[in-house]
């Protein structure tokens, strides 16, 4: 997804990958150790975090499908929850028609970001094959882009020029919440007070009901 963020300079893309990595790495480890099922339920937390943001930028373009994203998100939680195995011709064709947005509306304020929602969710697809783990720490890198393109795309805005990222903007709102909710989220994944089921149901409703479209950061921002 790196050419999703070509409109910085090197500096600040160097910036934000030497950040990003050492968060990664950070929460890697508990991503790594946990179950099959739970990693999956991370990748589909991942799709709730950013579902918002496609869901502005569709109804804004008259573009996409934010109802089609949605079915298949839900799908794909349900398919988590009950073992069934019979969703993927279904899923990808959701998938395909809430992804025809992009070569036609990529001008678009909050195109990058659906596209990334996109990403993420075509990801969380693919964890359900194999190697779910690893498809868990690559939806959380570009979580973590996604979010902090919209802090760096809000100081730009505001008329702050900087060549790398400074320190001053990992103290954005959006940014602390989305790796606390994180924590949370591994915490549920991996805790022994519920079993996995309860704790997917959990991590569901938890995003859900946070879902950040981080909207509100750009707000007037350029496109």
């Amino acid at each position: 997804m790196r050419e999703v963020f070509e409109d910085y300079s090197d500096e600040i893309m160097e910036s934000m990958d030497s950040v990003i990595d050492d968060e990664v790495q950070r929460k890697g480890i508990t991503i790594w150790a946990l179950e099959a099922k739970s990693a999956i339920a991370f990748c589909l937390c991942c799709c709730e975090r950013l579902f918002l943001n496609y869901a502005v930028f569709s109804r804004e373009s008259g573009s996409g499908s934010e109802s089609k994203l949605r079915k298949l998100i839900d799908i794909a939680w349900n398919n988590l929850l009950t073992g069934g195995d019979n969703y993927q011709a279904e899923m990808h064709e959701l998938l395909d028609e809430a992804g025809n947005f992009i070569l036609d509306e990529q001008e678009h304020r909050l195109a990058a970001h659906a596209a990334t929602a996109i990403s993420v969710v075509e990801l969380s697809i693919g964890s359900f094959n194999a190697q779910p783990n690893e498809f868990a720490i690559e939806c959380y890198r570009l979580v973590l882009q996604d979010i902090l393109r919209f802090v760096i795309d809000d100081a730009l805005y505001s008329g702050k020029s900087f060549s790398s990222v400074p320190d001053e903007l990992f103290e954005s709102c959006f940014w602390v919440e989305e790796l606390d909710l994180n924590v949370k989220i591994l915490k549920l994944l991996r805790g022994s007070e519920y079993s996995i089921g309860e704790a997917i149901s959990e991590v569901r409703s938890l995003c859900i009901n946070n879902s950040a479209s981080n909207i509100g950061v750009t707000g007037t921002g350029s496109n």
